[in-house]
C-alpha cells in the first residue's frame, strides 16, 4: 500500500499535465509543514478563501480526502522527513 501510494504520489505531483501548478506547488509545500490557512494566505500575499480553494484543488489532484493523508502521503513519498509540522 505504501508503495503504491508513493507511486500515485509521484506519477501526479511530476507529471506537468497532471501536476500541481506552482501555485498549488507553494500552497501544498506550506501547508505539509503545519501551516494554517490564514499563515499561507499571509505569506502568500492572498485571502484564505483563495488559499482553501488551492487546498481543495491540491487533495483533489493527490486524491485524497483529509490533511492527515496529504501530510502522510508527503512523508512517504520523502518530501516531509523529520517534520514536525508545529511550526506556525
Amino acid at each position: 500500500m505504501k508503495r503504491r501510494a508513493v507511486r500515485r504520489f509521484n506519477s501526479i505531483l511530476f507529471v506537468p499535465h497532471r501536476g500541481l501548478t506552482p501555485r498549488e506547488r507553494e500552497v501544498f509545500e506550506l501547508v505539509i509543514h503545519g501551516k494554517t490557512n490564514k499563515h499561507v494566505a499571509n505569506a502568500l500575499g492572498t485571502t484564505e478563501r483563495t488559499i482553501k480553494a488551492h487546498r481543495h484543488r491540491v487533495m483533489e489532484k493527490m486524491q485524497v480526502s483529509s490533511l492527515a493523508e496529504l501530510v502522510s502521503l508527503a512523508e512517504r513519498a520523502g518530501i516531509l522527513n523529520g517534520v514536525s509540522g508545529t511550526g506556525q
